[in-house]
């Protein structure tokens, strides 16, 4: 290790705060910290009176909501890396749709749609997870114990408020199967408790590393300081129609998250076909006019999938083929910043894969993932 990166290091530890952002501090602070304004925004109008119910959903529900499923196609039967490799994943996903029509059809749909409900919450909170996951990964806040206290913190503080507006709000616990409506207060009071001595043990954890001059993540603080007191507020006031108005409140700030980091992946990567940006082909063709080596492909991080030799080897003859005007690595060169969003449900934490280091790579690849935004 050279003198230079071993000051480099040692200045990093002896940071108190590890700043270490998924773009950058400015979109960071605006798109996934600074957006739960938002939902505080619709809240505050609709509580006061100056925002009716249906225009506030049905606004939110064209303007923010439904682009944000094109996003997600973007990044799944748009993309023709993703379609070429997951295309039996893709094309059996379909018959989810299947699913809600069926149990309606058999008389079961009241428990879809209670199980619906409850996959809509999910959604949002394993997001904020997701998000959570990136910063640590990007701040190396790794340790088995900051693991295992964050996630634990994470459900228990989302949840609570989620249940405990469910067993208050009469309309909502009309929609709860009769079998189930018996628990949901003790259900309720087990999260409160979970929540307040995991909040205790995450303080005191938070404590530990300060005191042991180990880096305090500074990001993960900031997104948790704007996600979890904004769940609580917005589940706790009372309002009209409450359960369908917070399904705009809570899922505004999900969305402009979501929207942010999808067009960062887009721009950054070319989109859904693969190809750089326009400043990156333009600077990739006077490379290639000058004879610049082509790009080597980086060995696959521990824990990131590893490329198959067949498509490896495909990728290699389609760049020479394109004169490099043709980025044949997308779908491996979106691993290492956790942008797959093929899926951001059940498997957030691969979206942490670690970054790869640009030092040994060609200018190519420099140019294709540091293009500025």
């Amino acid at each position: 290790m050279s003198a230079a990166t071993e000051t480099i290091t040692q200045q990093a530890r002896s940071r108190a705060i590890s700043l270490r952002w998924i773009i950058n501090a400015r979109e960071d602070l605006i798109w996934f910290v600074g957006s739960v304004a938002s939902s505080y925004a619709l809240l505050i109008l609709y509580v006061i009176g100056a925002l009716p119910l249906i225009p506030m959903v049905a606004g939110w529900a064209i303007l923010i909501d439904a682009p944000h499923v094109f996003g997600t196609f973007s990044r799944t039967y748009f993309d023709r890396s993703e379609w070429k490799t997951r295309k039996r994943l893709l094309l059996g996903s379909l018959l989810f749709f299947i699913v809600g029509p069926a149990m309606v059809l058999f008389g079961f749909g009241f428990t879809f749609f209670f199980v619906a409900a409850l996959w809509a919450y999910y959604h949002l909170v394993k997001q904020h997870y997701g998000f959570m996951v990136l910063y640590k990964k990007k701040n190396n806040d790794l340790a088995p114990v900051d693991n295992a206290l964050d996630r634990l913190l994470l459900m228990f503080a989302f949840n609570y408020p989620f249940i405990g507006f469910i067993a208050g709000d009469p309309r909502a616990i009309a929609r709860v199967p009769p079998i189930l409506r018996s628990g949901i207060n003790g259900l309720a009071t087990l999260l409160l408790v979970g929540t307040i001595v995991l909040g205790i043990a995450w303080l005191l954890r938070q404590i530990q590393r300060l005191w042991l001059r180990q880096q305090l993540n500074g990001p993960k603080y900031l997104l948790l300081a704007a996600a979890i007191p904004m769940h609580w507020i917005a589940l706790m006031t009372p309002m009209p129609a409450k359960p369908i108005a917070l399904v705009a409140i809570l899922t505004i700030y999900h969305n402009l998250q979501y929207h942010r980091l999808i067009w960062f992946h887009n721009q950054k990567y070319g989109g859904s076909a693969g190809v750089p940006p326009a400043p990156a082909r333009r600077s990739l063709a006077e490379l290639d006019k000058t004879g610049a080596p082509e790009r080597q492909s980086p060995a696959p991080q521990r824990g990131c999938p590893a490329g198959d030799p067949a498509l490896s080897a495909l990728q290699r003859s389609t760049r020479r083929l394109s004169g490099g005007f043709i980025d044949t690595d997308s779908t491996r060169n979106r691993v290492p910043l956790g942008l797959r969003l093929h899926s951001l449900l059940p498997g957030f934490e691969n979206l942490a894969c670690a970054a790869r280091s640009f030092r040994r790579q060609s200018a190519q690849h420099e140019l294709i993932l540091n293009l500025p935004l």
